[in-house]
Formats: structure tokens, sequence, C-alpha cells
């Protein structure tokens, strides 16, 4: 074969979406590929959630519920209220062998194939063509708050929930505007799958999506209504198949008093939230910091110049939509756009230092839920697939009068490599690097989110790994938080010792109670134990039911 003959079979349709595909996870995981990984914001956390789940498999603790030896042998139940299902497989790696950091960068690269995949499943599907599917995909994959996400800031759970909003979208788009006749459990499955992935990675990318998600279906009321049983259902299956994660989650939340749920919520985030410059930011790049009323070292944070390109497009659009939308399919998906465009300037201004968080500082349920989200632009995530979809809608309806999509697909391409460029080689010089196997007293400083309200977290990591049992006249402080599923037994005859909080949260119990032969755990409440499994029949048998229908 000569190289015309070459180079004419790679530019086959089929071959050049799968070289670009490849081309895609490549570019974007090239930092992953190091022998070492850049230690961003979260990623210490993040590595000790590996680290202790490998050592709680190790012991026979499955589901992990519970940390032991974390915050320095105080124990920790970030397992429980942190969706971890996905941090298995890093866990897993680790005690096959494979070192902390290289099982961490496999992670990345396997979350990069995830994303890449599905955003391509989900935009070829919306999109009608494999082409735009391309571009969605490079387009929403290369965002410039994805790599900050990844590198920057190492956030696990909110990197590995954008891999599945796409894929939730593609379940509305689905079940609003395709009339296809075909199975319920096979109609709802997009917005099952993509639930579920986001609910077990990220809470906070959760409560976001359900946000938006209840202002679409109240626009699209009638509609809504037409497709209430699909959407009752979706719920009722989501719900069972995560009851798992959600009924522990839920019975702490609601009956623990943690740092997540009392003392963070009572500080205002209005500070917090983003400068209109850096929406216009064309470049994220990798180094800074979150600082508070100031755009000033927060590098990582812009909206990107190619988002900023689709909303340019979709205004255009708008502009030119007397001449360029005709039918009545295209008036549907004309205002369609129009709603998602709206949602994500809601998104842009929900995410600014512009909108009214101040409102929301108090104790209320809203204000609790509102406030949880900590950074205000976490929202950049639901802009990304909301300027994402208008943008490639808009290319495409004006490639009605001329075919723009190769010199789109060219310009997103040198846009995505110049992002690549810019964020890695500031990565490469303003980031130490982890090599390690180890983290020593995780979390310590790197998180107290699911500590006892009033924890002096400072007393801890003083103390470190000299963690002692102190003795006074008529008690003993033992070195164990005081969860409220924690029992203290006594190992010669069975029972149970009565223990109350002490200093710093500490259990304390009677002086004559305590012996060397006392065992002092974290017991799981028997409705857990039920959770499991009812997530476990649901998960098998939505899959037969689903595969036989």
């Amino acid at each position: 074969m000569d190289n015309k003959g070459l180079i004419k079979k790679l530019f086959k349709e089929k071959n050049f979406i799968a070289i670009s595909l490849v081309m895609m996870v490549l570019l974007f995981s090239l930092p992953a590929f190091r022998s070492g990984v850049y230690l961003g914001h979260d990623l210490v956390f993040h590595l000790g959630r590996i680290q202790v789940i490998a050592a709680e498999l190790r012991s026979g603790q499955f589901p992990v519920r519970y940390e032991h030896d974390a915050w320095f042998g105080y124990g920790y139940i970030s397992s429980t209220m942190y969706p971890n299902i996905f941090m298995y497989f890093p866990a897993v790696l680790n005690i096959l062998g494979v070192p902390l950091f290289r099982a961490y960068n496999i992670y990345v690269i396997a979350v990069n194939i995830a994303t890449v995949g599905i955003s391509y499943f989900s935009f070829k599907r919306i999109f009608k063509e494999n082409k735009w599917g391309l571009l969605g995909t490079l387009i929403y994959s290369f965002a410039a708050y994805r790599f900050s996400n990844v590198y920057q800031r190492a956030a696990v759970g909110e990197y590995t929930a954008m891999a599945f909003i796409p894929l939730l979208v593609y379940g509305f788009y689905k079940l609003y505007f395709e009339e296809k006749e075909e199975p319920i459990f096979k109609r709802i499955a997009p917005i099952v799958i993509a639930a579920f992935g986001v609910l077990q990675t990220h809470m906070l990318t959760t409560e976001m999506l359900a946000i938006f998600v209840f202002i679409f279906a109240l626009v699209y009321i009638k509609r809504t209504l037409k497709v209430f049983k699909e959407l009752m259902l979706s719920v009722v299956v989501i719900l069972l198949t995560n009851a798992f994660y959600l009924v522990p989650f839920l019975q702490i939340y609601l009956t623990e008093h943690l740092n997540i749920n009392t003392s963070i919520t009572k500080f205002g985030v209005d500070g917090e939230g983003l400068y209109i410059s850096q929406f216009f930011k064309p470049f994220s790049q990798g180094r800074g910091a979150d600082l508070s009323w100031s755009p000033n070292h927060e590098e990582f944070l812009a909206l990107g110049i190619g988002l900023v390109i689709c909303v340019v497009a979709m205004i255009a659009l708008i502009v030119f939509s007397k001449k360029l939308i005709v039918g009545e399919n295209g008036k549907k998906h004309f205002k369609a756009a129009l709603l998602i465009f709206g949602l994500g300037l809601l998104a842009a201004y929900v995410s600014s230092i512009y909108f009214p968080w101040k409102a929301f500082e108090g104790g209320s349920f809203v204000d609790k839920l509102l406030s949880s989200i900590q950074f205000p632009w976490r929202y950049l995530s639901i802009m990304n697939i909301c300027f994402t979809v208008v943008g490639v809608y808009a290319i495409k309806t004006f490639s009605q009068k001329k075919n723009l999509y190769k010199i789109s697909f060219v310009l997103f391409g040198v846009i995505a490599f110049l992002q690549a460029g810019i964020f890695f080689r500031y990565l490469s010089y303003s980031n130490e690097t982890f090599a390690g196997n180890h983290m020593d007293g995780w979390p310590g400083e790197a998180d107290s989110l699911y500590l006892i309200d009033g924890t002096d977290k400072k007393i801890i990591e003083e103390e470190g790994d000299n963690v002692e049992i102190v003795f006074d006249a008529n008690t003993v402080t033992l070195p164990k938080f005081g969860y409220k599923n924690m029992v203290v037994t006594d190992d010669q005859t069975g029972e149970e010792i009565q223990w109350q909080l002490g200093d710093n949260n500490r259990i304390v119990i009677a002086s004559e109670d305590y012996s060397e032969d006392i065992t002092v755990d974290y017991k799981i409440p028997w409705i857990w134990h039920l959770s499991e499994l009812v997530s476990l029949i649901s998960v098998v048998g939505y899959l037969v039911v689903a595969r036989g229908k």
C-alpha cells in the first residue's frame, strides 16, 4: 500500500474517530505516565483513601466503612461518608503490589478513558452523527476545568463524576425528545447508570445536578408528566441500587454532629466565587490555590477559550435563528438548546462572586444544602456540559449552510493542544512530586470534614504517632474518636462496656472497666448490611430485566 492509500485509509471515518479518541486519552493522560504524581490540592487525602481501603481489605473488612488506623490511629469514617466504590480498583492494585502513586496514576488513565468513551457514546447519540459526537468529546474532555480537577486540584470524586455527566444528559435527551418504542427498563438505562456513577463518586456533584435536573423538569412540565412513570421508576432504581451507600450516609449525617453538617455550613461561601475576568481567561494553568475575595493566584480556575467560543456560537445562532431554524423538529431542538444555554448561564451566575450566597448562611435545610458546596466554582462542571452541548448544536446548525465541521475540529484540536501544553508546563514546575507507597498519619491535615464537631485536630496532629491511653483518677481515655457506632468490648466476658465522649471527642470509660483485654471497634448496624443486600439484589435484578426485555 502506498502512502496515499495509507493516508486515505487512516482518514476513513471509523479509523479517524478511533485514532482521535486514543490520541485524546494519551494527550490528556501524559502526566499520569510519570514515575510519580504531582501533589495537587486534595491528592494526599485521596492517596490516603486508597491506602486505607487497601489496608482494611487486607484485614478482611468488606465493604470498607471505617478506617481503624486513620488520624494516627484515632479512627475515621470517611469511607462511610465519601462514596468509594471506584477507589477499590486502585486499592486492589496496591494490594497486588503496585506502588501507591502508580495505582493512582493508573486510576487517572482509566477515568480519562471512561470520560472520552462515555462522552463519545453520549454525544454521538444526542447529535445523531459520529463526527459531531467526536467534536463534543473533544470540547468536553479538554475543558479547562477538567484539567484543573484532574491534576491541580486532584479532585478525584469530582473528576470521576464528570465522566458520567454526558451520559446523564443523553439519558434525559432520550427520555424527553425521542419517541422510539423501547422497553421501559432499557429506556431509563442511561439515567440509571449515569446517576449511579455520579452518586458513587461525588455527593456534591449529585446535589448540583439534581438542582438543574429539577429546573429542566419544571420547564418541560408537560413532557415531565408524560414520562412521569419512567422518571419515578428511575428514582426507585437509583435509590435501591445505591442503598448500600445512601442508608449509612444518611444515618450518620442525620444522627452524628460532624464538621461536614455543623461547623462548616455555618460559614458563608460568598467569597469563594469567580470574578468575570476568570470566565474569559483563555486557558487554565497547573498552579495556584483558592483565595477568598480575589482572583489572584487562582490560575487553575478558568472557563477556557473553547467554551467561550461555544457561547459565542450559540449567541450567533440566536441572532440568526429565524433564517436557520425551520420546521417543528428544528424549533423543538432550538427551544431545548435555549434552555440548556440558560442553565449554563445560571450555573455561571451561581459560581460567581456576584451570586447572593450571603443569603444562604444559616442552619436551615436549604442553607446547609447550598453552602455544603464549599466552592461555588464547582458549578463549572455544569457549565462545561451545558456550553459543550449548545456549542456543538450551534456549529452543526450553521453547517447546514456551509460545512464547518473540519475547521471546527481543527480549531478545537489546536485549543486542546495549547491548553494541554500550557497547563502541563506550569504543573511541572509549580508542584512537588510524590513517588512513594505510604501516607503517614492519614488524613492528618488533608481532611477533617468527618471529624466529630468540636475536635481540635491540631492536638491530634501534634501528638502524631505518639498516641497514648490517658489514666485519670476515675476514668480512662482511649485513643479512639467516639463515633456513635463505636463499641468497647471486654474480651474475657464478651460484654459491652459503657463509654462516653471525653476530651477532644475521645472515648472515655470508667477506670474499673479498663483492662488490657478490651477491644475498641466500629460496629456495623444490621440495617447497613440489609442495604447492601438490597443493592446487590437490585443491581442483579435490573440487569436481568433490562437485558431480558
